[in-house]
Parts: structure tokens; sequence; C-alpha cells
């Protein structure tokens, strides 16, 4: 019995270091953050060109990361652009 009652409090004890431990770290914890600036889409406007565009600048850049990293800052799961469409993308 002493050994179950050992084994609970040891158990809470761990969950509660543990629930403590999340509660100060955060989803972000460790990731830079990237600063953007707003851009609006214009007629034959796509995330390669712009992406390009934006490793023009840089050369440093690979021109797929950048797609990758557009898409992931405005939350798209395609390629697609719409004239007019507000995007947000990176500054290097």
């Amino acid at each position: 019995m002493k050994k179950s009652n050992r084994f609970i409090k040891n158990l809470v004890f761990i969950f509660g270091i543990l629930t403590i431990f999340s509660f100060f770290t955060t989803f972000q914890y460790g990731k830079e953050e990237i600063k953007t600036k707003d851009i609006v889409i214009k007629n034959n406007d796509t995330i390669w060109n712009i992406a390009s565009d934006i490793c023009d600048e840089n050369d440093s850049l690979n021109i797929q990361n950048v797609v990758i990293q557009i898409k992931q800052i405005n939350n798209m799961t395609t390629s697609d652009l719409y004239i007019g469409q507000q995007l947000k993308i990176p500054i290097y």
C-alpha cells in the first residue's frame, strides 16, 4: 500500500512539474520572429515571381525556401493568388 501511495505522489509531482514547465513555454519557443511587409497582388503575379524578386535582392536565399516561407506566413495550402489579395512577404 505504501509503494502505491509513493508512486501516486511521484506521478502527481512529475505531472505538476511538467504542467508548470509547459505554462512557461510557448509554441514559438526558439523560432526567430520574421519581419514582413504587405503587398497587394497584381495581374500576372505569382508566388514564384515574388519569391524570385526577394532572392534577387539577397543572393544567399533559396527561391524554394522563400516560396515555402511565404506560404507559411500567410497560412496558404496552395500557391494560388488572386488580384487584389494582400500577402505578407518576408523582409531579409
